[in-house]
């Protein structure tokens, strides 16, 4: 039953944000309008530069989910990813609980596994506890790019 509960509560969450449906959304309202322009401009170079997917997602809601499970559903459900295996990167903030998680799925598994998750939200922990969002995910963004190149 609570598993049915979380679900609903995600699927509502997904519904009530289907106007804001992008790249780039910033349902918890942490961004400018011009770091948003910026996270999608360089988004939309990555995706260019080496076949994979990114995209970005901020949340305040109380999901009921695990981040991590949250993230990995909301890409799936939303038609993320590039080729069969639906290849690429979410950097997910969920705001309510303050956690900052990466998602990787298909050919980005391999070239960022779990350790190389865990230095990417390493790095970017001082930019959150400084309230950097913007910094903190330009830096994720970056370096999941290196580590896809290496």
């Amino acid at each position: 039953m609570k598993k049915l509960f979380s679900f609903l509560l995600a699927f509502s969450l997904l519904f009530s944000s289907a106007l804001a449906w992008g790249d780039v959304v910033d349902n918890a309202d942490i961004l400018t309008d011009d770091q948003e322009a910026q996270l999608t401009a360089r988004i939309n170079e990555l995706r260019r530069n080496n076949g994979q997917d990114f995209a970005f997602l901020s949340t305040d809601d109380f999901i009921c989910f695990d981040p991590v499970e949250f993230g990995s559903f909301y890409w799936d459900q939303n038609g993320f990813g590039l080729g069969q295996d639906h290849s690429g990167v979410l950097v997910y903030l969920d705001m309510n609980i303050r956690m900052m998680v990466i998602i990787t799925s298909g050919q980005a598994m391999t070239y960022i596994p779990d350790e190389k998750v865990e230095a990417i939200l390493d790095a970017a922990m001082p930019f959150l506890q400084k309230g950097d969002f913007h910094g903190a995910v330009m830096l994720a963004l970056n370096m999941a790019d290196e580590y896809i190149e290496d």
